[in-house]
Protein backbone atom coordinates (compact mmCIF):
# COMPACT_ATOMS: atom_id res chain seq x y z
CA UNK A 1 0.00 0.00 0.00
CA UNK A 2 1.76 3.58 -0.77
CA UNK A 3 0.84 6.62 0.94
CA UNK A 4 -0.68 9.24 -1.19
CA UNK A 5 1.15 12.79 -1.96
CA UNK A 6 -0.07 15.41 -0.43
CA UNK A 7 2.02 18.74 -1.27
CA UNK A 8 2.95 18.43 -5.05
CA UNK A 9 5.26 21.21 -4.07
CA UNK A 10 7.67 19.13 -2.37
CA UNK A 11 7.64 16.22 -4.36
CA UNK A 12 11.65 15.98 -4.27
CA UNK A 13 11.37 15.87 -0.62
CA UNK A 14 9.76 12.23 -1.08
CA UNK A 15 10.79 9.00 -1.12
CA UNK A 16 9.61 5.16 -1.95
CA UNK A 17 11.00 2.20 0.35
CA UNK A 18 9.75 -1.23 0.58
CA UNK A 19 9.11 -1.71 4.29
CA UNK A 20 9.21 -5.18 5.40
CA UNK A 21 8.37 -6.01 8.91
CA UNK A 22 9.60 -8.61 11.24
CA UNK A 23 9.74 -9.98 14.70
CA UNK A 24 12.69 -9.85 16.38
CA UNK A 25 13.44 -13.10 15.95
CA UNK A 26 13.11 -12.34 11.82
CA UNK A 27 9.45 -13.86 11.36
CA UNK A 28 7.47 -11.76 9.33
CA UNK A 29 4.61 -9.36 10.70
CA UNK A 30 1.97 -10.35 7.60
CA UNK A 31 -1.29 -9.12 7.38
CA UNK A 32 -1.18 -6.24 9.80
CA UNK A 33 -1.83 -3.11 10.65
CA UNK A 34 1.03 -0.78 11.31
CA UNK A 35 1.30 3.05 12.76
CA UNK A 36 4.19 5.03 11.72
CA UNK A 37 5.10 8.50 13.08
CA UNK A 38 8.12 10.71 11.56
CA UNK A 39 9.77 12.01 14.60
CA UNK A 40 12.39 14.53 12.81
CA UNK A 41 13.56 15.71 9.61
CA UNK A 42 16.66 14.98 7.07
CA UNK A 43 16.46 18.68 5.72
CA UNK A 44 17.02 21.02 8.39
CA UNK A 45 15.05 23.67 9.52
CA UNK A 46 17.01 26.23 11.35
CA UNK A 47 17.11 29.73 13.37
CA UNK A 48 19.87 31.87 14.54
CA UNK A 49 20.66 31.12 18.50
CA UNK A 50 21.55 33.99 20.59
CA UNK A 51 23.91 34.55 23.37
CA UNK A 52 21.96 34.27 26.54
CA UNK A 53 23.05 35.97 30.05
CA UNK A 54 22.58 35.18 33.90
CA UNK A 55 19.28 36.18 35.00
CA UNK A 56 17.25 35.26 32.28
CA UNK A 57 16.65 31.80 32.70
CA UNK A 58 13.25 31.47 32.62
CA UNK A 59 13.33 33.00 29.40
CA UNK A 60 15.87 31.15 28.12
CA UNK A 61 13.94 27.88 28.93
CA UNK A 62 10.62 29.21 26.83
CA UNK A 63 13.29 30.54 24.05
CA UNK A 64 14.04 26.67 23.76
CA UNK A 65 10.57 25.03 23.96
CA UNK A 66 9.83 27.35 21.79
CA UNK A 67 13.06 26.49 18.94
CA UNK A 68 12.29 22.93 19.68
CA UNK A 69 8.91 23.11 18.10
CA UNK A 70 10.17 24.05 14.94
CA UNK A 71 13.62 23.80 14.67
CA UNK A 72 16.46 20.96 14.56
CA UNK A 73 19.50 23.42 13.79
CA UNK A 74 20.73 25.76 15.08
CA UNK A 75 23.03 28.24 14.17
CA UNK A 76 25.28 30.21 16.65
CA UNK A 77 24.37 33.64 16.07
CA UNK A 78 27.26 35.65 17.82
CA UNK A 79 29.39 33.62 20.12
CA UNK A 80 31.99 32.60 17.63
CA UNK A 81 32.22 36.24 16.19
CA UNK A 82 35.84 36.84 16.48
CA UNK A 83 36.01 40.31 18.75
CA UNK A 84 33.32 38.62 21.04
CA UNK A 85 35.08 35.04 21.30
CA UNK A 86 38.65 36.80 21.35
CA UNK A 87 38.01 40.56 22.72
CA UNK A 88 41.55 40.67 23.56
CA UNK A 89 44.87 38.95 22.47
CA UNK A 90 44.76 35.09 23.87
CA UNK A 91 42.09 35.46 25.99
CA UNK A 92 39.25 33.86 24.49
CA UNK A 93 35.58 33.00 26.18
CA UNK A 94 34.79 30.12 25.44
CA UNK A 95 31.61 29.92 27.54
CA UNK A 96 28.49 31.02 25.88
CA UNK A 97 29.23 28.71 21.95
CA UNK A 98 30.31 25.59 25.08
CA UNK A 99 26.90 26.51 26.52
CA UNK A 100 24.48 26.73 23.20
CA UNK A 101 26.20 23.35 21.85
CA UNK A 102 26.48 21.36 24.80
CA UNK A 103 22.07 22.27 24.67
CA UNK A 104 22.03 21.61 21.24
CA UNK A 105 23.50 17.82 21.41
CA UNK A 106 21.46 17.03 24.33
CA UNK A 107 18.43 18.33 22.26
CA UNK A 108 19.28 16.76 19.45
CA UNK A 109 19.65 19.91 17.42
CA UNK A 110 22.45 19.95 14.53
CA UNK A 111 24.75 23.25 15.46
CA UNK A 112 26.06 25.12 12.35
CA UNK A 113 28.94 27.41 13.49
CA UNK A 114 28.87 31.11 12.13
CA UNK A 115 31.02 32.74 11.05
CA UNK A 116 34.79 31.73 11.26
CA UNK A 117 35.98 34.58 8.84
CA UNK A 118 34.41 37.68 8.07
CA UNK A 119 36.29 40.49 6.92
CA UNK A 120 33.68 43.31 8.24
CA UNK A 121 36.98 45.37 10.06
CA UNK A 122 37.34 48.15 11.22
CA UNK A 123 34.20 48.54 12.87
CA UNK A 124 32.87 44.78 12.61
CA UNK A 125 32.62 41.93 14.84
CA UNK A 126 34.55 39.82 12.92
CA UNK A 127 37.98 41.29 13.30
CA UNK A 128 39.21 41.50 16.83
CA UNK A 129 40.21 45.41 17.58
CA UNK A 130 43.80 44.22 18.75
CA UNK A 131 44.30 42.98 15.45
CA UNK A 132 43.08 46.29 13.05
CA UNK A 133 47.17 47.40 13.28
CA UNK A 134 49.01 44.48 12.95
CA UNK A 135 50.85 43.75 9.68
CA UNK A 136 49.76 41.68 7.04
CA UNK A 137 52.21 38.86 7.75
CA UNK A 138 50.82 38.44 10.96
CA UNK A 139 47.13 38.77 10.55
CA UNK A 140 48.05 35.68 8.36
CA UNK A 141 49.50 33.93 11.35
CA UNK A 142 46.55 35.22 13.49
CA UNK A 143 43.92 34.18 11.37
CA UNK A 144 45.34 30.51 10.57
CA UNK A 145 45.19 29.99 14.53
CA UNK A 146 41.99 30.97 15.22
CA UNK A 147 40.43 29.00 12.77
CA UNK A 148 42.78 26.22 13.99
CA UNK A 149 41.74 26.68 17.48
CA UNK A 150 37.88 26.98 17.16
CA UNK A 151 37.73 24.53 14.29
CA UNK A 152 39.72 22.06 16.53
CA UNK A 153 37.44 22.19 19.92
CA UNK A 154 34.41 21.69 18.07
CA UNK A 155 35.34 18.88 15.57
CA UNK A 156 32.41 16.21 14.84
CA UNK A 157 30.18 18.88 16.92
CA UNK A 158 29.61 22.23 14.24
CA UNK A 159 28.36 20.13 11.61
CA UNK A 160 28.08 22.92 9.18
CA UNK A 161 30.41 26.03 9.34
CA UNK A 162 29.80 29.24 7.62
CA UNK A 163 33.73 29.38 6.79
CA UNK A 164 33.54 32.85 5.00
CA UNK A 165 30.90 35.28 5.44
CA UNK A 166 30.48 38.03 2.99
CA UNK A 167 33.22 37.29 0.99
CA UNK A 168 32.20 39.97 -1.73
CA UNK A 169 30.64 42.46 0.45
CA UNK A 170 33.14 42.41 3.54
CA UNK A 171 36.81 42.45 2.16
CA UNK A 172 39.33 43.45 4.81
CA UNK A 173 40.83 40.11 4.97
CA UNK A 174 41.26 39.87 1.22
CA UNK A 175 42.85 43.64 1.41
CA UNK A 176 45.17 42.30 4.03
CA UNK A 177 46.31 39.20 2.68
CA UNK A 178 45.34 38.86 -1.01
CA UNK A 179 42.35 36.80 -2.35
CA UNK A 180 44.29 33.53 -2.04
CA UNK A 181 43.55 33.68 1.89
CA UNK A 182 39.68 32.50 0.89
CA UNK A 183 41.44 29.21 -0.61
CA UNK A 184 43.71 28.11 2.54
CA UNK A 185 40.98 29.15 4.93
CA UNK A 186 38.94 26.58 3.38
CA UNK A 187 41.79 23.94 3.08
CA UNK A 188 42.50 25.23 7.24
CA UNK A 189 39.35 23.64 8.05
CA UNK A 190 39.00 20.74 5.88
CA UNK A 191 42.27 19.52 7.17
CA UNK A 192 41.26 20.22 10.98
CA UNK A 193 37.49 18.27 10.24
CA UNK A 194 36.96 16.44 7.38
CA UNK A 195 33.57 15.95 7.93
CA UNK A 196 32.30 19.23 8.55
CA UNK A 197 30.45 20.87 5.50
CA UNK A 198 32.07 24.20 4.61
CA UNK A 199 30.06 26.76 3.13
CA UNK A 200 30.35 30.92 2.42
CA UNK A 201 27.48 33.04 3.49
CA UNK A 202 26.21 36.02 1.23
CA UNK A 203 23.84 38.84 1.27
CA UNK A 204 22.37 40.91 -1.72
CA UNK A 205 22.11 37.48 -4.17
CA UNK A 206 18.80 36.55 -4.10
CA UNK A 207 16.54 39.25 -6.65
CA UNK A 208 19.91 40.58 -7.05
CA UNK A 209 21.50 39.42 -10.33
CA UNK A 210 24.93 41.20 -10.85
CA UNK A 211 25.79 40.35 -7.26
CA UNK A 212 25.22 36.98 -8.04
CA UNK A 213 27.15 36.36 -10.82
CA UNK A 214 29.93 37.74 -8.95
CA UNK A 215 29.44 35.30 -5.83
CA UNK A 216 29.36 32.87 -9.05
CA UNK A 217 32.64 33.93 -10.75
CA UNK A 218 34.44 34.19 -7.54
CA UNK A 219 32.76 29.85 -6.20
CA UNK A 220 34.24 29.25 -9.84
CA UNK A 221 37.96 30.76 -9.18
CA UNK A 222 37.55 28.89 -5.47
CA UNK A 223 37.03 25.73 -7.54
CA UNK A 224 39.22 25.81 -10.16
CA UNK A 225 41.59 26.26 -7.28
CA UNK A 226 40.39 22.82 -5.95
CA UNK A 227 39.13 24.68 -2.38
CA UNK A 228 37.03 22.57 -0.36
CA UNK A 229 33.70 24.26 -0.89
CA UNK A 230 30.37 22.62 -0.21
CA UNK A 231 27.70 24.66 -0.26
CA UNK A 232 26.39 28.77 -0.51
CA UNK A 233 24.51 30.55 2.37
CA UNK A 234 21.88 32.61 0.62
CA UNK A 235 21.34 35.22 3.21
CA UNK A 236 17.76 36.97 3.21
CA UNK A 237 17.75 40.39 4.30
CA UNK A 238 15.72 42.44 1.95
CA UNK A 239 14.75 44.87 3.98
CA UNK A 240 11.49 45.62 3.16
CA UNK A 241 11.67 44.20 -0.63
CA UNK A 242 9.16 41.37 -0.64
CA UNK A 243 11.41 38.55 -2.71
CA UNK A 244 9.31 36.77 -5.41
CA UNK A 245 9.05 33.11 -5.79
CA UNK A 246 11.16 32.94 -8.96
CA UNK A 247 13.69 35.23 -7.51
CA UNK A 248 14.52 32.54 -4.76
CA UNK A 249 14.07 29.48 -7.81
CA UNK A 250 16.44 31.53 -9.83
CA UNK A 251 19.36 31.70 -7.32
CA UNK A 252 18.96 28.54 -6.06
CA UNK A 253 19.15 27.37 -9.64
CA UNK A 254 22.44 29.10 -10.03
CA UNK A 255 23.79 27.88 -6.95
CA UNK A 256 22.77 24.20 -7.86
CA UNK A 257 24.08 24.26 -11.51
CA UNK A 258 27.50 24.41 -9.73
CA UNK A 259 26.97 21.49 -7.89
CA UNK A 260 26.88 22.41 -4.41
CA UNK A 261 24.35 22.92 -1.86
CA UNK A 262 21.68 26.03 -1.52
CA UNK A 263 21.01 26.86 2.13
CA UNK A 264 18.79 29.92 2.58
CA UNK A 265 20.41 32.01 5.82
CA UNK A 266 19.66 34.60 7.66
CA UNK A 267 15.69 35.05 6.74
CA UNK A 268 13.97 37.95 7.87
CA UNK A 269 11.31 40.89 7.28
CA UNK A 270 10.86 44.31 8.72
CA UNK A 271 7.40 44.90 10.79
CA UNK A 272 7.62 48.17 11.43
CA UNK A 273 4.78 49.00 9.22
CA UNK A 274 7.04 49.72 5.88
CA UNK A 275 5.79 50.13 2.51
CA UNK A 276 6.04 46.56 0.99
CA UNK A 277 8.61 46.64 -2.20
CA UNK A 278 8.02 44.26 -5.35
CA UNK A 279 4.65 43.34 -4.19
CA UNK A 280 2.24 43.95 -6.57
CA UNK A 281 -0.96 44.61 -4.51
CA UNK A 282 1.20 46.55 -2.23
CA UNK A 283 0.91 46.91 1.63
CA UNK A 284 2.86 46.96 4.51
CA UNK A 285 4.63 45.00 6.31
CA UNK A 286 2.93 43.65 9.30
CA UNK A 287 2.14 40.09 10.99
CA UNK A 288 -0.19 39.09 8.33
CA UNK A 289 2.29 39.99 5.44
CA UNK A 290 4.94 38.77 7.58
CA UNK A 291 2.85 35.00 7.84
CA UNK A 292 2.22 35.44 4.10
CA UNK A 293 5.63 35.97 2.90
CA UNK A 294 7.47 33.15 5.01
CA UNK A 295 5.09 30.60 4.12
CA UNK A 296 5.60 31.69 0.08
CA UNK A 297 9.75 31.35 0.88
CA UNK A 298 9.77 28.14 2.92
CA UNK A 299 7.65 26.67 0.19
CA UNK A 300 10.02 27.82 -2.73
CA UNK A 301 12.84 26.74 -0.70
CA UNK A 302 11.49 23.78 0.24
CA UNK A 303 10.21 22.69 -2.99
CA UNK A 304 14.22 23.35 -4.54
CA UNK A 305 16.24 20.29 -4.68
CA UNK A 306 19.46 22.28 -4.46
CA UNK A 307 18.22 23.32 -0.85
CA UNK A 308 19.46 21.48 2.27
CA UNK A 309 18.33 24.16 5.03
CA UNK A 310 16.33 27.39 5.96
CA UNK A 311 17.48 29.51 8.49
CA UNK A 312 15.35 32.17 10.43
CA UNK A 313 17.60 35.15 11.79
CA UNK A 314 14.81 35.45 14.89
CA UNK A 315 12.64 33.84 16.92
CA UNK A 316 11.76 36.02 19.72
CA UNK A 317 11.43 39.56 19.56
CA UNK A 318 13.42 39.83 22.86
CA UNK A 319 16.90 39.08 21.83
CA UNK A 320 16.80 39.71 17.55
CA UNK A 321 18.96 42.40 15.64
CA UNK A 322 15.95 43.70 13.95
CA UNK A 323 12.91 44.93 15.87
CA UNK A 324 9.74 43.35 15.77
CA UNK A 325 10.77 40.75 13.33
CA UNK A 326 10.58 37.57 15.38
CA UNK A 327 8.44 34.87 15.13
CA UNK A 328 7.41 35.49 18.38
CA UNK A 329 6.51 38.63 20.34
CA UNK A 330 8.15 40.27 23.43
CA UNK A 331 5.78 38.26 26.19
CA UNK A 332 6.23 34.68 24.42
CA UNK A 333 2.94 35.38 21.98
CA UNK A 334 3.05 33.64 19.11
CA UNK A 335 2.78 35.29 16.07
CA UNK A 336 0.82 34.36 12.41
CA UNK A 337 3.93 33.20 11.23
CA UNK A 338 4.80 30.71 14.16
CA UNK A 339 1.46 29.13 13.62
CA UNK A 340 2.06 28.81 9.65
CA UNK A 341 5.52 27.06 10.25
CA UNK A 342 4.56 24.91 12.46
CA UNK A 343 1.31 23.55 10.35
CA UNK A 344 4.45 23.31 7.25
CA UNK A 345 6.99 21.81 9.23
CA UNK A 346 4.97 19.23 11.66
CA UNK A 347 2.28 18.68 9.86
CA UNK A 348 1.68 19.26 6.02
CA UNK A 349 5.41 18.32 5.49
CA UNK A 350 5.74 15.13 8.32
CA UNK A 351 4.47 11.79 7.28
CA UNK A 352 1.92 9.94 9.69
CA UNK A 353 -0.11 7.07 8.71
CA UNK A 354 -1.50 3.40 9.46
CA UNK A 355 -0.57 1.15 6.32
CA UNK A 356 -0.88 -2.77 5.83
CA UNK A 357 1.71 -5.58 5.19
CA UNK A 358 1.25 -8.31 3.38
CA UNK A 359 1.48 -11.78 3.95
CA UNK A 360 4.92 -11.53 3.70
CA UNK A 361 5.47 -8.25 5.88
CA UNK A 362 5.74 -5.56 3.22
CA UNK A 363 4.49 -2.60 2.20
CA UNK A 364 5.48 0.36 0.37
CA UNK A 365 5.91 3.77 1.72
CA UNK A 366 5.85 7.11 0.29
CA UNK A 367 7.40 9.51 2.70
CA UNK A 368 9.46 12.47 3.87
CA UNK A 369 12.87 11.80 4.69
CA UNK A 370 14.08 11.41 8.29
CA UNK A 371 13.86 9.07 11.01
CA UNK A 372 10.26 7.49 11.49
CA UNK A 373 8.96 5.00 14.28
CA UNK A 374 6.83 2.29 14.05
CA UNK A 375 4.58 0.32 16.01
CA UNK A 376 1.71 -2.71 15.19
CA UNK A 377 0.21 -5.35 17.52
CA UNK A 378 1.72 -8.46 16.88
CA UNK A 379 -0.02 -11.68 18.65
CA UNK A 380 -1.88 -9.66 20.96
CA UNK A 381 1.64 -7.78 22.11
CA UNK A 382 2.38 -3.86 21.45
CA UNK A 383 5.73 -4.13 19.62
CA UNK A 384 7.53 -0.69 17.71
CA UNK A 385 10.62 -0.30 15.86
CA UNK A 386 12.34 2.58 14.51
CA UNK A 387 14.24 3.10 11.07
CA UNK A 388 15.47 6.12 8.59
CA UNK A 389 14.18 6.60 5.42
CA UNK A 390 16.94 8.73 3.33
CA UNK A 391 15.99 8.41 -0.08
CA UNK A 392 19.06 6.00 -0.95
CA UNK A 393 17.77 2.79 0.14
CA UNK A 394 14.81 0.88 -2.04
CA UNK A 395 14.67 -1.77 0.59
CA UNK A 396 14.62 -1.78 4.63
CA UNK A 397 13.53 -4.39 6.84
CA UNK A 398 12.19 -3.28 10.39
CA UNK A 399 12.43 -5.04 13.07
CA UNK A 400 9.90 -4.99 15.76
CA UNK A 401 9.88 -5.64 19.36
Amino acid sequence: MSQGRTNRSADNRLADVRLTFVTDGGKPIGNAKVSLQQTSHDFLFGCAFPTWHRGNQESEDRFKELFRILFNCMTTETALKWRALEPRKGQLNWKAADRMIDWAETAGIVAKGHPLVWGNGPKGSGVPRWMLSKPSRKIGRYLHKRVKKVVERYAGRLRYWDVINEPCHATWFEEQLGPDYMKNVLDYVREVDPEAKLLINEYNIIGFDREMEQLVDLIKDLQEQGAPLDGVGLQAHPGSRWLRADEITRACDRIGELGLEAHITELTVPLENQPIKGRPEGGVWDEEAQAEYFEMFFRTAFAHPSVKAITVWGLWDGMIWQSNGGLVRKDFSLRPVFEVLDNLINREWRTACTIETDARGECVLMGYLGEYQVEAEVSGKRCVGTFHLDGRDEAVTVALN
